[in-house]
C-alpha cells in the first residue's frame, strides 16, 4: 500500500508539539500525500496547542466526513470561514484561545448533527441570532463567552436545543433576564453577564444551575 492510500483512508489526525510559527497549510503540506481533495475520509482533526498561525483555510470544508475540528489555542487569526457551516457531518467544534476576528457565520445554524461549539475567543463580535441556532437541535455545550456578541433574537424564540453547559460571559443578553434561557431545562453549568438577582433559579425546578456564575 502506497503512502496516498493510506492517508486517502485516514481517520484521525492530531500534531502534538509543531513548530512554532507554522500554519495549518504548511503541515499538511509537510506530510506530501499530494491528494487532489485532501484527507478525504478523515473523520477527527486534533491540532490543539501547536502555535500555529495564519487565516482558517478554505479546504477545511472539503472534510466532508470530518465530526471533530479541534484547533484551539494557536495563533489563527483572520474571520471564521463560513464554508464551515457546510460539513453537516460536524458534532464538535473548538476554536477557542485564538486571535480570530469578525462575525459568527450564519451558517453554523445549518450543523444538524453540532452537540458542542466552542468560540471562546476574545476578538469576535456581530449579532448572535436565531438563524445561528436553526438547526442545532442537539447541541448540549455552548461557549460564547469573551466576546462581544449581542443577542438579536425575537422576545418569543423558543431555542430548538436543550443546553447543559453554556458560557455566555460578556455577550449583550439584554437588560431583563432572556425569555430564551428560561426554556432551558437541563443546563448543570451557566456562566452569564446577568446579575445574580436577575436570574429566576429555583431550587429543584431545573432552571438553574447548581453551577453559577455571574
Amino acid at each position: 500500500m502506497d503512502q496516498q492510500d493510506v492517508t486517502k483512508d485516514l481517520l484521525y489526525l492530531g500534531f502534538d508539539f509543531l513548530n512554532k510559527g507554522s500554519s495549518l497549510p504548511e503541515v499538511l503540506e509537510e506530510t506530501h500525500w499530494g491528494l487532489n481533495s485532501p484527507l478525504p475520509s478523515l473523520m477527527y482533526l486534533s491540532l490543539s496547542n501547536n502555535h500555529l498561525v495564519g487565516n482558517l483555510p478554505e479546504w477545511l470544508s472539503q472534510l466532508n466526513n470530518l465530526v471533530g475540528l479541534s484547533l484551539d489555542y494557536n495563533l489563527f487569526h483572520g474571520p471564521i470561514p463560513a464554508s464551515l457551516g457546510n460539513l453537516q457531518n460536524l458534532t464538535g467544534v473548538n476554536l477557542s484561545g485564538n486571535q480570530l476576528n469578525g462575525t459568527l457565520p450564519d451558517s453554523f445554524g445549518q450543523l444538524s448533527q453540532l452537540s458542542a461549539l466552542d468560540v471562546f475567543l476574545y476578538n469576535l463580535i456581530g449579532s448572535i441570532s436565531e438563524v445561528h441556532f436553526s438547526k442545532l437541535n442537539k447541541l448540549k455545550f455552548l461557549r460564547l463567552s469573551s466576546n462581544s456578541f449581542f443577542s438579536n433574537v425575537s422576545s418569543n424564540w423558543v431555542p430548538p436545543f436543550q443546553v447543559q453547559d453554556l458560557e455566555v460571559g460578556s455577550c449583550h443578553l439584554g437588560p431583563t433576564f432572556p425569555a430564551w434561557l428560561r426554556t432551558q431545562k437541563e443546563v448543570h453549568r451557566l456562566i452569564s453577564p446577568m446579575p445574580a438577582s436577575l436570574i429566576p433559579y429555583q431550587t429543584g425546578s431545573g432552571i438553574f444551575p447548581p453551577t453559577l456564575s455571574c
